[in-house]
């Protein structure tokens, strides 16, 4: 599925930087899509404990999604 193949590139992008906001988020993501809402709630509430505002620049998009707040599959 395009979840698989997602959870695949994000996974590998992790793999040149586990670190960089982004590739976090989007691990978040797509953590949410492949029915891992633990691991993805794990690294939402990392991103929030952080209080860093950048990082949370990048997670807030992906918890409106997951709240339904943001279109994002149709």
């Amino acid at each position: 599925s395009k979840d698989k193949d997602a959870l695949q590139m994000v996974l590998k992008s992790m793999s040149i930087d586990d670190k960089l906001p982004y590739n976090r988020a989007t691990l978040a993501l797509v953590y949410h899509y492949t029915g891992q809402q633990e691991k993805s709630k794990a690294l939402i509430e990392e991103a929030r404990a952080s209080k860093d505002s950048t990082v949370m620049d990048y997670f807030q998009y992906v918890i409106d999604v997951i709240n339904k707040k943001e279109p994002f599959r149709n």
